[in-house]
């Protein structure tokens, strides 16, 4: 996995791979603010 992981990087760069990151971080950060949300959601529904 991580050599196949290189292959697809490679072409981009270094730039490629911290846009790539960023990108993920993003995706991340706003996953958990979505599943936060509806988690605090809920227990304000049990309350």
């Amino acid at each position: 996995a991580p050599y196949l992981t290189g292959l697809l990087l490679s072409p981009l760069g270094p730039g490629g791979v911290l846009a790539l990151h960023g990108g993920l971080l993003l995706l991340a950060g706003l996953f958990a603010l979505l599943v936060g949300v509806e988690t605090r959601g809920r227990a304000l529904e049990g309350v």
